[in-house]
């Protein structure tokens, strides 16, 4: 699961195996524009080429009239 902590510009990563119980894993902060919050983070699970092995990716919304107090339309 990601959360976004959105004026601290940060996306915690936990894990869990059923769901229901998390445990923190880690976390992605302070890239990409900065004084714009973080927001809807989303983790997508992608196959590597030839490899076992599964990579994951990052998807960040930032909210462009955060400063304004308004989201864009």
């Amino acid at each position: 699961m990601a959360v976004s902590y959105t004026t601290e510009f940060i996306i915690a990563i936990y894990t869990s195996s059923n769901g229901i119980d998390f445990t923190y894993a880690s976390d992605f902060t302070r890239h990409g524009i900065l004084g714009i919050i973080y927001e809807c983070p989303n983790l997508i699970e992608i196959p590597i080429l030839g490899a076992t092995d599964l990579m994951w990716l990052i998807f960040i919304s930032i909210n462009l009239n955060a400063l304004l107090s308004g989201s864009t339309v």
